[in-house]
């Protein structure tokens, strides 16, 4: 520990920060970036076990997470056994958004349980983001104090498009989610933190003590009193990427189009209405579970243009009836692609 403390503080006289570059587009609608403040103003939450933090961000278009960053320090530098700051496991989750007008608390914050996946040490890249920094650290609701630690990391999570959450939002009807975060590290002593961000979006994040599938309560996070920033809104640090949207090119054929389920919410059998663009083609209509699974292929062939319909009855390709829950359902033809979600109960 005598160890470590001397080098954080050496570290912490080096009051210039370094930041590491990065080519994050966003205006890009696949991406949804809030990044980490490195001024003296930016700290590191405590997001280690049992606390767990949350923020919300906005899908505008439909297609699976397959990358997630998260910035985030450790408290004092101290990393895991052996100085190894891979050494944690790192619970992620994506949650439906309950709406502030909604909330019992009257702020929003995260709902169902979506898609959840722990990543051991070896399934996570990690690099340094900026050092020779002077930030920092809370634990939450406010104990604050500065300063706590002086190198930020950036986290890197890659998903297979099979075990990738299946993301469901138009450029006109976008959809909220929560992005739940956890660290388990393997050594007791050492603190893992999320990184606040200066980039403002809803709602407050929000911290929970528990476990996923956590059920709340969550409260509010804000400005400790001795910031000087103290009673604003915090948001997090994270980039949420898609590898692709919903393949909508530039030129989208007349007259192509999915429509809204109906009924929705649905027991035992929904219609799902279609547009064929002039000409006719080849269409696909799927639909996944939240982990991105396929269920069941609804249409598979070709389609004269028009108005069409097909039914689900909410079963599997093998007959077998589904769980309650939310599902999405994705309409290809040729280069075009859309998805929209339902929700099964029961």
């Amino acid at each position: 520990m005598a160890r470590r403390a001397i080098a954080f503080a050496i570290v912490l006289v080096l009051v210039l920060p370094f930041a590491a570059a990065a080519d994050w587009d966003l205006e890009d609608p696949a991406k949804w970036v809030q990044l980490p403040d490195v001024d003296p103003t930016g700290f590191d939450i405590n997001a280690t076990a049992p606390y767990i933090l949350a923020d919300d961000f906005l899908c505008t278009e439909t297609g699976p997470i397959e990358n997630i960053h998260i910035w985030g320090s450790w408290r004092n530098d101290y990393f895991p056994v052996g100085e190894d700051y891979t050494a944690v496991t790192f619970t992620l989750s994506i949650h439906e958004d309950i709406p502030a007008s909604r909330s019992p608390t009257g702020y929003s914050m995260p709902g169902e349980l979506l898609w959840l996946r722990d990543f051991e040490p070896g399934e996570f890249e990690v690099d340094i983001w900026a050092d020779q920094l002077l930030e920092g650290w809370m634990n939450p609701p406010e104990e604050y104090w500065f300063p706590g630690d002086a190198i930020c990391w950036r986290y890197s999570f890659f998903m297979d498009p099979l075990d990738a959450f299946n993301q469901v939002g138009m450029p006109d009807s976008g959809v909220v989610y929560w992005l739940d975060v956890q660290a388990t590290p393997e050594d007791p002593e050492a603190v893992w933190g999320w990184k606040t961000s200066l980039d403002h979006w809803n709602d407050d994040a929000v911290w929970g003590y528990g476990v996923e599938p956590y059920p709340g309560p969550w409260y509010e996070l804000i400005y400790p009193p001795n910031h000087s920033m103290a009673g604003q809104s915090i948001d997090l640090a994270f980039a949420v990427e898609m590898e692709y949207g919903t393949g909508v090119p530039d030129e989208v054929p007349v007259g192509f189009g999915l429509r809204q389920n109906v009924p929705n919410p649905f027991n035992p059998k929904t219609e799902i209405l279609y547009q064929v663009p002039a000409g006719g083609g080849h269409v696909t209509i799927e639909i996944y579970d939240v982990t991105g699974r396929l269920v069941r292929t609804l249409v598979d062939g070709v389609k004269g243009e028009g108005e069409r319909s097909v039914v689900w009855d909410g079963t599997d390709e093998g007959g077998n009836a589904m769980a309650t829950g939310v599902y999405f359902y994705r309409m290809s033809a040729g280069e075009v692609e859309e998805g929209r979600k339902m929700l099964l109960l029961k």
